[in-house]
């Protein structure tokens, strides 16, 4: 017997020190002066079976935004591809329907087919309806100038452009139901421009029926076809003018803004016509075309390509009684990437938590971005905008926000007492302080980050 307690006495002498360490390193929520890294409950575990279904309504659907339910939705992204030059905007002849086919429809790194691809989570790519040659048209483009002042709502002008592409493209398929009309639900235009000359960039827009100053009715292949969907314009290259050797997407960044305006009706973010200008600053496509990024995690809601799990907020949280969180990157876990949080005192507003980290783009999507962690956003139900938190300056009205870049996301770098047990609150859209933030921040290890909110 007494061999045996002795025996006893030596096991619990040697699990004792584990157990202690269990409860203070395996704990979801250790205690506020230390980084919760191990143990941190993943994303995709909360359990948010309790938030009411109107809430979740608000917080992943939008009134404009085409979600993948939208009678609008073009559910297999068929586009038509059609390079258009101008006596002012001549041709780049290294520019051919070959290579126009490379850049968008391979799976080789940096296609537009794999930017769409892996900001769906696979779930949605574009099909290939047909590539044309050159299209010269006989003038400037500013003798296509509308009463309007934009030559990019003439509808005569595209009227012309589509008849003399029909060599390369057979728009009898793109009218899916043979009615007669090419409904946005069938097919995007895609207007291939050369750039502005002298290292001007970013040359771009999408234009819908609303646009135009008449209906668009062109004749191609004997049959006749009024045009209903979206048509996005975009130039072909970047950088210098002078170079005519330079591949069409490097300038990605313009092209794929505008084609997510035709895909999906998503509207800009930025402000006075300006790269990273909006809410969203540098780390949103809509709000900063200019860099190569992948689209947010609002947007991807939007559309339905996720469904984060939601994190209610309660008064506890102020009592210290809160959850340590585990997040990796976004850019390819749509199901760890994200979070919401919702409080339940303003229930028309939420945040977004998003973990970024650019060299988790698979094809490298999001090497332009200006900062790696977690960027939170501030979000009001049934609007379209939204708004980065700065870590900086957490408690901030986020409304006020606006071009915000490296600095601004939730690190250890950004945020100096980051580990510890200060919180970080963030504001409503009344100044108010909420009873939602962020403190327990842990470095980036192995691709993952924790934190507690």
């Amino acid at each position: 017997m007494k061999k045996r307690m002795k025996l006893l006495k030596s096991v619990l002498v040697y699990l004792l020190p584990m157990f202690l360490l269990c409860t203070v390193s395996c704990d979801p929520a250790p205690p506020n002066n230390e980084s919760c890294f191990v143990g941190a409950t993943m994303v995709e575990a909360i359990n948010d079976d309790g938030i009411p279904d109107s809430v979740k309504t608000g917080i992943y659907t939008s009134s404009q935004i085409y979600n993948m339910s939208h009678p609008n939705y073009n559910s297999q992204g068929k586009i038509v591809v059609i390079p258009v030059a101008f006596d002012n905007f001549p041709q780049n002849n290294n520019i051919t329907p070959t290579s126009i086919t490379t850049d968008f429809f391979s799976t080789a790194k940096g296609s537009v087919k794999n930017y769409f691809l892996e900001a769906s989570y696979y779930q949605f790519s574009i099909t290939n309806m047909g590539v044309s040659d050159w299209v010269v048209m006989p003038n400037n483009n500013a003798a296509y100038t509308t009463t309007a002042g934009d030559w990019t709502t003439n509808s005569n002008m595209y009227e012309t452009i589509f008849q003399n592409a029909a060599a390369g493209i057979n728009w009898d398929l793109t009218d899916t139901d043979n009615d007669g009309f090419i409904e946005e639900n069938e097919l995007l235009i895609v207007v291939l421009l050369p750039a502005i000359p002298n290292g001007t960039t970013g040359l771009g827009g999408t234009r819908r029926r609303a646009n135009w100053d008449n209906d668009i009715v062109f004749t191609a292949n004997g049959n006749t076809y009024t045009l209903k969907c979206a048509i996005s314009v975009a130039d072909v290259k970047d950088n210098n003018w002078s170079n005519t050797s330079e591949p069409i997407l490097t300038g990605i960044g313009t092209l794929v803004h505008e084609m997510s305006h035709g895909f999906f009706a998503l509207p800009d973010r930025y402000t006075g016509g300006t790269c990273g200008t909006g809410g969203p600053g540098q780390f949103d496509l809509m709000s900063d075309n200019c860099r190569k990024i992948q689209m947010s995690a609002f947007d991807k809601i939007k559309i339905g390509w996720i469904r984060p799990h939601i994190m209610k907020n309660t008064t506890s949280h102020f009592s210290g009684l809160r959850r340590c969180i585990g997040f990796t990157p976004s850019e390819q876990d749509s199901a760890n990437g994200t979070m919401v949080i919702w409080n339940e005192n303003r229930s028309d507003e939420f945040w977004i938590v998003e973990f970024r980290l650019a060299n988790h783009s698979i094809w490298g999507f999001d090497t332009g971005l200006p900062d790696n962690g977690l960027l939170i956003s501030w979000c009001k139900a049934g609007s379209d905008l939204f708004y980065m938190v700065d870590a900086r300056n957490s408690t901030k009205k986020a409304s006020t926000n606006a071009g915000l870049g490296a600095g601004a996301t939730f690190n250890t770098t950004n945020v100096p007492d980051a580990s510890t047990g200060t919180i970080r609150f963030f504001s409503f859209d009344n100044g108010s302080l909420s009873q939602t933030g962020i403190s327990n921040i842990s470095p980036i290890t192995n691709s993952v980050i924790t934190a507690k909110f």
